[in-house]
């Protein structure tokens, strides 16, 4: 298991500590060269809006952002990376497209509103967009 992987919550709980002195202890043992950098994955491209900070946890963003991961060759656990993958191709199934407005109210997408569904323009489908790329993330990494 990847360390990255475990809550620093239970590490704390398991070793007796706080939070803060796991996170700590991490740091360091990064800045020592004995844990590899954390790699960070740019997810702009699959969710180019400004998400307000109160979405930014939202269930669309988490799965926007493991597709963005999938695509980009990042191991995510497969069954995230495949209850996104589900997602995403039932909406596109249906024709539907995700869009965000931060001032849109909570509907059936977003509980906290902010993301919605729209019909999706084929021209401008960027679920679809997403999703095929998030596919194209899977064939590659078998092939490794």
């Amino acid at each position: 298991m990847v360390l990255d992987e475990i809550p620093y919550a239970e590490i704390a709980s398991e070793v007796g500590v706080t939070i803060s002195g796991v996170n700590q202890r991490v740091r360091q043992l990064r800045r020592a060269g004995k844990l590899p950098p954390v790699k960070y994955v740019d997810h702009k491209w699959a969710i180019p809006w400004t998400i307000a900070t109160e979405h930014q946890k939202n269930r669309v963003a988490m799965y926007l952002r493991w597709l963005s991961r999938t695509a980009q060759g990042d191991e995510i656990l497969q069954e995230n990376r495949n209850t996104a993958l589900r997602w995403a191709q039932t909406l596109v199934d249906e024709n539907r497209d995700v869009d965000y407005d931060r001032d849109a109210p909570p509907n059936d997408l977003s509980k906290q509103g902010g993301f919605f569904l729209r019909e999706a323009d084929p021209e401008n489908w960027h679920l679809k967009m997403v999703l095929d790329k998030a596919k194209a993330g899977v064939l590659k990494n078998k092939k490794r």
